[in-house]
C-alpha cells in the first residue's frame, strides 16, 4: 500500500483486526500524547509496511489533523464551565449560590409544629450565608 492509501484507510474509520478499535482513534491518541514514534510503528504493524511507508502515512494524518492549542483548551472548559455554572439557582439577596433547598419534611414539621404560621411553608431554598429564605 503507499503512503496515500494507508492514511485514506486510517481516515474510514476502519477497525483494527488486533485490538477491535477504530485505527483513527488510537492514531489520534498517540499523536495528541506526543508519542509520535509509536504511532509510526503502530501504523507499521498493522499495515505491515516499511517504517518509511508508516511514517510518510503519519505524516499525511498529522497533515490533515491538528492538535489542540493552549488556546482552544481553555475556550473549551471555558464555554463547559460557563454552561455548567448557567443553571445553578442563586440567593437573591447575596447572589451566592452556598444554597440548601427546604426539604418537605422539614416543611411537614414546621405546619405541624406551628400551621399555617410557619414561614417556610411557601419557601423552596435557604441560602447557607445570609440565611435568607425564598
Amino acid at each position: 500500500m503507499t503512503p496515500q492509501e494507508i492514511s485514506d484507510e486510517i481516515n474510514y474509520l476502519k477497525e483494527n483486526p488486533k485490538t477491535g478499535e477504530v485505527i483513527f482513534d488510537e492514531i489520534l491518541d498517540l499523536y495528541y500524547d506526543d508519542k509520535e514514534e509509536e504511532a509510526v510503528q503502530h501504523i507499521k504493524e498493522v499495515y505491515e509496511c516499511e517504517e518509511k511507508v508508516a511514517r510518510q502515512a503519519f505524516d499525511i494524518f498529522k497533515s490533515k489533523v491538528h492538535k489542540p492549542t493552549p488556546q482552544m483548551i481553555a475556550e473549551v472548559e471555558a464555554y463547559e464551565r460557563a454552561c455548567r455554572n448557567k443553571n445553578v439557582p442563586k440567593c437573591p439577596t447575596c447572589g451566592s449560590t452556598n444554597i440548601k433547598k427546604i426539604s418537605s419534611m422539614s416543611k411537614a414539621v414546621g405546619m405541624l409544629t406551628l400551621g399555617i404560621l410557619d414561614a417556610d411553608i411557601h419557601r423552596t431554598f435557604y441560602c447557607k450565608n445570609c440565611g435568607y429564605r425564598w
